[in-house]
């Protein structure tokens, strides 16, 4: 068997294990969320500082790590 095959099978395997699959939505949903803000940001033209400031004084760091999850 292929490791692709093997990978795909231990990763629906793992689908039915109810912690696993919740485990695994919310990486991708945190993951996703990031995503969107560092896009929206950046075709603003806003820097993350910028984009801070906007949320009502949130730090340039705090900003990078809803990015950066």
């Amino acid at each position: 068997m292929a490791s692709d095959e093997r990978a795909e099978r231990e990763f629906l395997h793992g689908l039915r294990d109810p912690q696993y699959r919740g485990e695994f939505v919310d990486d991708h949903i945190r993951g996703g969320l990031a995503f969107q803000i560092r896009m929206l940001r950046k075709k603003a033209g806003l820097t993350q500082e910028q984009l801070g400031q906007r949320m009502g004084g949130t730090s340039q760091s705090r900003v990078s790590k809803l990015e950066n999850p």
